[in-house]
């Protein structure tokens, strides 16, 4: 029964681990800043703005929420990937994972009127115009604006508003695994403990 429960938690243990330790391996990878492409988004307009960034994994595939990077020296999935708020004729800036990724479109919120609206800024080809610029900027102005979206555009920009639960799951796996090593260390201290203090037997 005893050796039951060790192994189980040793199990949990190295299965829970395994998300967070490639999630961390990943994060402080030379490799990722090589697909770092730092954004700034400027609000034209005379009112208050949000915006949501899409991305697009190639032309097959469905629009979803831009994988946004915190601001930081690692890659961490940012929590918050839309709905960004942009007063008038101010800027923001952010990071986003371009590998394999293209920023396709910039859904636009107009705050007073409530009003969705989306720029298209890049297409899914092989080539991406807007990683070509120098720098990398997306001006909110009317003429560039769409006050129409498509039902997938809406869905992904619903979707990318929602907070990330990502980096929740990775914390949560990071916690149960050092649980199941800290409960499996202390089952093994108190087993030797009982044999160091049982008493010696000598043989008549």
């Amino acid at each position: 029964m005893r050796r039951s429960i060790d192994i189980a938690l040793l199990v949990v243990g190295v299965l829970a681990a395994a998300l967070p330790i490639l999630y961390g391996l990943n994060s402080v990878s030379p490799m990722q800043k090589a697909f770092r492409c730092r954004v700034t988004v400027e609000n034209a307009l005379d009112g208050p703005i949000e915006v949501t960034p899409l991305g697009q994994w190639d032309a097959s595939s469905r629009r979803r929420g831009l994988p946004i990077l915190a601001d930081g020296p690692f890659a961490v999935s940012e929590s918050r990937r839309g709905a960004m708020p942009i007063g008038p004729g101010d800027s923001i800036e952010f990071t986003y994972d371009w590998d394999d990724v293209y920023f396709v479109d910039l859904v636009v919120r107009d705050i007073e009127s409530d009003v969705l609206g989306v720029i298209v800024v890049d297409e899914p080809t092989d080539f991406s115009r807007f990683r070509a610029l120098s720098p990398p900027k997306v001006r909110v102005v009317p003429l560039a604006i769409k006050w129409e979206l498509t039902p997938e555009q809406s869905s992904a920009c619903e979707e990318a508003s929602r907070p990330s639960t990502f980096n929740g799951w990775v914390v949560i796996l990071a916690v149960v695994s050092l649980a199941s090593f800290i409960a499996l260390g202390g089952r093994i201290l108190r087993r030797r403990r009982r044999v160091a203090a049982a008493p010696m037997v000598t043989p008549v």
